[in-house]
C-alpha cells in the first residue's frame, strides 16, 4: 500500500504538470504531444497508483484544470477497467463518487459547470460498474440530497441522465446483466417522474 501510495504522489505531481503544459498558451508543440502522451500512457498502464493519483486530484484543493483532468481520467479507468479493481477499490471510488457529487452541490453558484458534470458522469459511471442493486440505492439519496437545494436537484437529474445514456447507448454488456438493470430504472420511474414533476413545479414557481 505504501509502495502503491510513494508511485500515486509522483502520478499526482506529473498529472498536475502535464495539466499545466495542456492549459499553458506557452508550451511548445512538443512539450504538448509528450503531454498528450503521458495522459494516453496512464490510461492504459498500472491502474492501482492510477486511480490513487486521480481520486487525490479531484479534491477542491487543486486548480480546476487539475480536476477535470483527474475526473477524465478517473471516469475512463471506472468506464474501462473497472473489473481490473479490487472490491476495496471499488467501495472506496464509489464512495468517493458520491461524496464530490454532495460537496460540488453545496458549492452552490461557485460550483463551475464542468466540474458538475464531471461529478455527475463519474457517480453514474460507478453506479453502472457496479450494478443494478446500487443504482437501486443511490436512488432514494439522490432523491433526498435533490432537496437541499436547486444545485443539488440538478445534478442529481444528471447523475439519472447519464446513468439511462449510458446503460442505453454505450453499454456493451448484454444478457441477464442488463436486462436486471433495464428492470431496475423501468422500476425507478415511479420514483422518478414523481420527483422531476416536483422539480419542475419549484421552478415555474419561482418564475412567477
Amino acid at each position: 500500500m505504501q509502495n502503491i501510495q510513494a508511485q500515486a504522489q509522483q502520478l499526482a505531481e506529473s498529472i498536475v504538470q502535464a495539466t499545466a503544459i495542456t492549459h499553458n498558451v506557452g508550451s511548445t508543440p512538443q512539450q504538448r504531444a509528450e503531454a498528450v502522451s503521458f495522459f494516453e500512457q496512464l490510461k492504459h498502464g498500472e491502474i492501482h497508483s492510477t486511480v490513487y493519483a486521480a481520486a487525490v486530484l479531484t479534491g477542491n484543493e487543486y486548480a480546476l484544470e487539475v480536476q477535470m483532468s483527474a475526473y477524465t481520467l478517473l471516469q475512463i479507468l471506472v468506464r474501462n477497467r473497472w473489473a481490473e479493481l479490487s472490491a476495496d477499490e471499488h467501495q472506496k471510488i464509489t464512495q468517493l463518487a458520491y461524496q464530490h457529487m454532495k460537496d460540488v452541490g453545496h458549492l452552490g453558484q461557485q460550483a463551475a459547470w464542468p466540474l458538475k458534470s464531471k461529478s455527475a458522469m463519474l457517480l453514474a459511471a460507478v453506479a453502472r460498474q457496479q450494478g443494478p442493486e446500487t443504482y437501486s440505492a443511490l436512488l432514494p439519496q439522490l432523491i433526498a440530497s435533490a432537496a437541499e437545494g436547486p444545485m443539488q436537484a440538478e445534478i442529481s437529474c444528471m447523475v439519472l441522465q447519464f446513468v439511462s445514456e449510458d446503460l442505453t447507448q454505450f453499454e456493451e454488456r448484454g444478457g441477464e446483466w442488463k436486462r436486471n438493470f433495464l428492470s431496475a430504472l423501468l422500476t425507478s420511474v415511479e420514483q422518478v417522474l414523481p420527483f422531476i414533476v416536483r422539480l419542475l413545479q419549484v421552478k415555474i414557481c419561482a418564475l412567477c
